[in-house]
């Protein structure tokens, strides 16, 4: 299969619709929209508890960069940029939904409509609740499973690889670390990610982007202690009662010791300017972890006692760009497949980790590519290397369901970036959060496809 990089228009149109769908999931995952019945599969509920709002790692208006603005009848063309204008007026924005600009005061702070919220549907569950909470700001994500043309050649080695598991998380704030890492501990080796891919720095332009998780050294060790939500009243700014239920950090008894046994640079280096040539895109380390009793009681329940990881550390992607090169992500991406496979080989497939600052722009971006690529080689091992006719890329069986978004438009039937996409979106909000990112997913896709004479065209 080949697939080609869309020119702008293209590419702004197909960022657009996709937006569009994006509004429609997020009008119903807002916490106004009571109306909407429980087990709905955009309803974000357990996010918005107060007891779970410590745990969510809120964006500032600032980072917010588009806002949705209905186009009605013509004279709302007065509202538009005017490069929005001149695009809508020729044609090649064909959307009932136009997006604008948004310059919010950064002083304002956190704004609740900003939240990233995991879906009740497919988030993750604590191993082991803390103070009877089970939430964390993470969510499961499957690759989409789009049917063969043909069956695979039997003759290959990996003719049908099994497709892989991801997490997509928010970065862990500093009371959070011990339930991040308690992941890796989960006595359910299905449910145990082996392998982490840290895309964000600890610090970006001056604001925390993810609590600090890694010894600064190898053998340095940090220690992170369970803590969870504690009620501890209500609050009266709203007069004699009823006011917003408070909640404070609250240490539970257990502690997660962690370890660097090793880091070494990867092979693939950056080219983006940010850094000098000779550093390279990440670094790949390995860490202990290590289950420790804060008491004389150990924990209830039963645990792993130590596990190890390969954590990868994104050294230059920044927040809500791209970086100049696929090379590194496609390097990094296989990198850690191999490592899920390798470090256990006997144990059950166990699930990737990924996050960003949110979980949703860098982390969308690398599943989305790494989604497409095993899309790509599984059409390109099957029996019949024919360009498939009319091949039409339709949401996997387990995505079906009610008061799900129609299927995307036809014109897009051939497009499996723009499918995974929306794929990777009916289970986390916002994957691949701008058009540059977007755009980044079909470069990447069109420099790893197969050589021509293997291409099959959709």
């Amino acid at each position: 299969m080949s697939v080609r990089v869309p020119d702008a228009s293209k590419l702004r149109s197909t960022h657009l619709l996709l937006e569009q769908r994006e509004v429609e999931r997020r009008r119903k995952t807002s916490k106004q929209a009571e109306r909407i019945e429980r087990g709905h599969p955009y309803t974000a509920k357990a996010a918005q508890l107060p007891a779970n709002r410590l745990k969510n790692r809120y964006v500032l208006p600032s980072a917010l960069s588009w806002v949705y603005v209905p186009i009605l009848r013509p004279p709302t063309l007065n509202t538009l940029t005017p490069t929005h204008a001149r695009e809508l007026k020729s044609g090649s924005l064909s959307l009932s939904l136009s997006l604008l600009r948004s310059s919010p005061d950064p002083s304002a702070g956190p704004h609740p409509d900003s939240d990233i919220y995991p879906y009740d549907a497919n988030r993750l569950l604590l191993p082991k609740p803390i103070h009877g909470n089970d939430y964390i700001n993470a969510s499961w994500i499957r690759e989409p499973d789009f049917q063969l043309p043909h069956p695979p050649r039997h003759d290959h080695p990996s003719p049908h690889p099994q497709q892989q598991t991801w997490i997509a998380a928010q970065g862990p704030l500093p009371e959070t670390c011990y339930e991040f890492f308690s992941l890796c501990i989960n006595p359910d080796p299905a449910r145990r990610p082996r392998v982490i891919i840290q895309l964000t720095a600890w610090q970006e332009g001056g604001r925390e982007k993810c609590a600090c998780y890694l010894p600064a050294k190898v053998g340095g060790v940090l220690e992170f202690r369970a803590q969870g939500p504690l009620h501890v009243g209500q609050s009266t700014r709203h007069g004699g009662g009823g006011g917003d239920h408070k909640f404070r950090w609250s240490p539970a008894e257990s502690r997660v010791r962690v370890t660097l046994e090793s880091s070494h640079a990867g092979p693939v280096h950056s080219s983006s300017g940010r850094r000098p040539a000779t550093s390279s895109f990440y670094r790949q380390n390995t860490l202990l972890l290590q289950h420790v009793s804060c008491g004389d009681a150990g924990p209830s329940g039963e645990v792993l006692s130590d596990a190890t990881l390969t954590h990868y550390e994104c050294i230059d992607w920044p927040d809500r760009g791209t970086p100049l090169s696929t090379e590194p992500i496609l390097h990094l991406i296989r990198s850690a497949k191999t490592a899920a496979r390798t470090i256990q080989p006997d144990a059950p497939p166990s699930p990737i980790l990924v996050h960003c600052s949110a979980g949703v722009g860098r982390t969308g971006t690398l599943i989305a590519i790494a989604s497409c690529e095993a899309h790509l080689h599984r059409l390109s091992h099957t029996t019949d290397n024919s360009p498939p006719q009319n091949t039409n890329l339709q949401l996997p069986q387990q995505l079906f369901g009610l008061g799900r978004l129609q299927a995307l438009p036809s014109a897009l039937d051939e497009d499996l970036v723009a499918h995974t996409v929306d794929f990777l979106r009916e289970q986390r909000v916002c994957m691949v959060q701008t058009e540059a990112q977007l755009g980044f997913v079909y470069k990447a896709l069109a420099e790893s496809a197969p050589s021509p004479s293997e291409a099959v065209h959709v």
